[in-house]
């Protein structure tokens, strides 16, 4: 069996000032984060991830978060699986009530090439997204790439 494993942190900038604490055990997660900005107030951001599925050859995990600062809460959730051969997918939601908006997000990863020292990857990407509801009703972005990555 895995032990929990903790860790908590602060950062402190001319503008900003943030705490955050986590712990995790056997791929499932919880976090908060609180950060306190200059001039426009502080936002609070609990995350919480679950590991669904895991061998070898991929795992499959569950995400949610809420996100409140003085102006709106933002509610998301969502799912990733990642292969070992690098390719990957993720789906996900993300709701502001405020604005009664919600949008669908979807990306993916497909590992084109690794070098047989591992230094080199090349990786096509893709994502779309969809505003369900809210003032973007209907409105849609995709996007594509191509990445290079070589580790010195």
């Amino acid at each position: 069996m895995e032990q929990i494993k903790g860790s908590a942190g602060a950062n402190v900038t001319n503008n900003s000032i943030s705490v955050n604490a986590a712990v995790n055990r056997n791929g499932h997660g919880l976090s908060v984060e609180h950060v306190q900005t200059r001039g426009s107030g502080s936002t609070t951001t609990v995350a919480g991830q679950a590991n669904i599925f895991q061998n070898k050859n991929a795992e499959m995990n569950a995400s949610a978060y809420h996100t409140h600062n003085r102006h709106l809460d933002t509610f998301g959730g969502g799912m990733d699986i990642k292969t070992a051969t690098g390719h990957s997918a993720t789906l996900g939601v993300n709701h502001v009530p405020k604005f009664n908006m919600t949008a669908v997000n979807a990306s993916g990863s497909a590992n084109l090439y690794t070098s047989p020292s591992g230094n080199l990857n090349v990786a096509a990407t893709a994502n779309a997204m969809r505003h369900t509801s809210g003032p973007f009703r209907g409105k849609s972005d995709m996007g594509y790439g191509l990445n290079m990555q070589y580790k010195f």
